[in-house]
């Protein structure tokens, strides 16, 4: 469930959803599909990375956090 979306410095969107007792974030978007509140799906769209400067790479941040634990995404994503 989409738990909140904010704008940080840049104009750079982030968006958290909750999954249980975890949270992830994805920061870096520059367009949002998604509402506060809203059930997200399995590879479900939840925004547009910022194209910056139209360079050929674009970077997501992306954090797993267990509560206020945070964790090391590359042990969930081998999973």
């Amino acid at each position: 469930m989409v738990t909140k979306i904010f704008l940080v410095k840049g104009g750079k969107y982030v968006v958290i959803l909750r999954h249980g007792n975890y949270l992830t974030v994805y920061q870096n978007l520059s367009e949002v599909y998604v509402n506060n509140g809203d059930k997200v799906k399995t590879k479900q769209s939840i925004g547009k990375l910022i194209d910056e400067e139209n360079k050929d790479i674009v970077t997501l941040h992306f954090e797993i956090w267990e509560e206020l634990s945070k964790q090391n995404p590359e042990e969930w994503l081998s999973k």
